[in-house]
């Protein structure tokens, strides 16, 4: 039996429409893509993830921020959990979700290929470090683990390489599009960095 046409957003956010049956899968004939059900349509949520505005709209400001906050003396104000000879471990300050973390080097380059073998070890050694934290802190069921290079690849900050570190939960929000039937971890950036700055100093101490 054939049911009354659809409209939704596709993945991509792009409007199609589709043709409804009474059973099984949604499918827009023209695209081919393969739809939610009609019970998933229904059951659709809206994710709000607010804080991104205030990044999106902030005044941007000349200079590195990665670099200000590798050369500041307040740590707290600018959320690094732990610093190297070659490279800090720091939180994002706009996150994706909660315990988004991010692994920068000194060197101000936007260039995988200009930084040398001891500075890539120690940014690995750091991602390492900050994915045991966030295991002991916040005990995620999985990782994305990562880069994006150049204004191709979806890098916010093109000039100054940086590694992010986002933990995932089943049923949480996606690493870069906000889905549907998902949900945001609520924990506000001073309370993350606390908990997972404790962890980072227990496990120095050994304790």
């Amino acid at each position: 039996m054939e049911l009354p046409p659809l409209r939704i957003r596709g993945r991509m956010g792009k409007r199609i429409n589709c043709r409804r049956r009474s059973y099984g899968p949604v499918f827009a004939p023209k695209t081919g893509f393969r739809c939610r059900t009609p019970e998933e349509v229904v059951c659709m949520k809206r994710i709000w993830a607010t804080w991104r505005m205030k990044y999106i709209l902030a005044r941007k400001t000349p200079g590195c921020v990665f670099c200000e906050a590798l050369h500041s003396h307040d740590d707290a104000a600018c959320y690094v959990l732990f610093r190297s000879s070659e490279s800090v471990l720091m939180l994002n300050l706009y996150p994706y979700i909660s315990g988004h973390m991010m692994v920068v080097p000194y060197k101000h380059t936007g260039d995988l290929l200009e930084l040398d073998a001891v500075v890539l070890a120690d940014m690995m050694r750091l991602t390492q470090m900050g994915m045991q934290a966030l295991r002991d802190a916040v005990k995620p069921h999985g990782f994305n683990v990562g880069m994006n290079l150049g204004q191709a690849a979806g890098a916010g900050i093109q000039d100054h390489v940086h590694i992010h570190i986002v933990p995932r939960w089943e049923n949480d929000t996606n690493f870069m599009p906000v889905l549907a039937d998902a949900r945001v971890i609520p924990e506000s950036l001073d309370d993350t960095y606390q908990k997972l700055l404790m962890v980072l100093r227990a496990s120095e101490t050994g304790s």
